[in-house]
């Protein structure tokens, strides 16, 4: 299983169809997993061009909404079958690597925010990117 850098919207959408789990085709049950993981892997790109507040805090929004998505997705399935539950397990883990990087992400931006902002990107670089990339 990928760790959450090199979780791909493709991997999710294999795994999920080899673990039997199916859309539900009801309004409201519908989790936009795969949209996130692409939207997460787009700000870690952001910022690999440009290292920026902005593109910080894109990125932390990007894990909040992963975040979200995987307990909407998590709440509506029925994880029946041993590769349903082998997801299972990796959408916890997953979830687990997120807050982790969420707690420490919101902890070095809060001690450092008065020098942040005139952090230059290298600065920023050196302080983040262990956390985005």
């Amino acid at each position: 299983m990928p760790d959450l850098k090199n979780l791909t919207a493709a991997y999710w959408k294999s795994f999920k169809k080899r673990a039997g789990i199916e859309d539900k085709p009801w309004f409201g049950s519908h989790a936009s997993v795969g949209s996130a993981i692409t939207k997460l892997n787009s700000r870690r790109e952001s910022w690999q061009r440009s290292r920026t507040d902005m593109n910080l805090m894109g990125y932390f929004r990007a894990l909040e909404n992963l975040k979200k998505q995987f307990n909407k997705f998590v709440s509506a399935k029925d994880f029946k079958t041993d590769v349903a539950q082998e997801l299972y397990s990796e959408i916890q883990k997953w979830k687990t690597e997120i807050n982790t990087k969420l707690d420490k992400l919101a902890s070095i931006y809060d001690k450092n925010r008065d020098t942040l902002a005139q952090a230059n990107a290298t600065e920023l670089g050196k302080t983040f990117d262990t956390f985005v990339l």
